[in-house]
């Protein structure tokens, strides 16, 4: 398990601070519980901020996964790296990355850019 960065509830100013320290960091912070978490634990199907706001709308979308240079399975509604596209391996609760659509030579070109 991955470590996360915890804020103590003080003021409003604090919870400025704590995003823009996570932000510093390189890691997602989680709006509820006042937590960093690195960003590969965003949108991995495992709830990692207390109230699991890592897991869910607005993080979980297309776009946020390409912000983390990583892909999005549509119906697990998580991201995965882009190595694990067509590695043999069903990383998508459907095989969504392992099916042949995703493995044509134009749908990896697309997803490695």
């Amino acid at each position: 398990m991955q470590e996360a960065c915890v804020f103590p509830l003080m003021s409003h100013t604090l919870n400025i601070s704590a995003r823009e320290t996570c932000h510093l960091l390189d890691m997602f912070f989680c709006n509820d519980s006042w937590e960093c978490i690195h960003k590969s634990s965003v949108c991995d199907g495992y709830d990692h901020c207390r109230y699991g706001e890592d897991e869910a709308p607005p993080s979980c979308t297309t776009d946020a996964c390409h912000k983390l240079d990583m892909v999005f399975c549509n119906v697990s509604r998580k991201c995965i790296h882009k190595d694990w596209i067509c590695d043999g391996d069903n990383d998508c609760r459907n095989g969504e990355d392992e099916a042949a659509s995703a493995c044509s030579k134009s749908s990896l070109s697309n997803i490695m850019s």
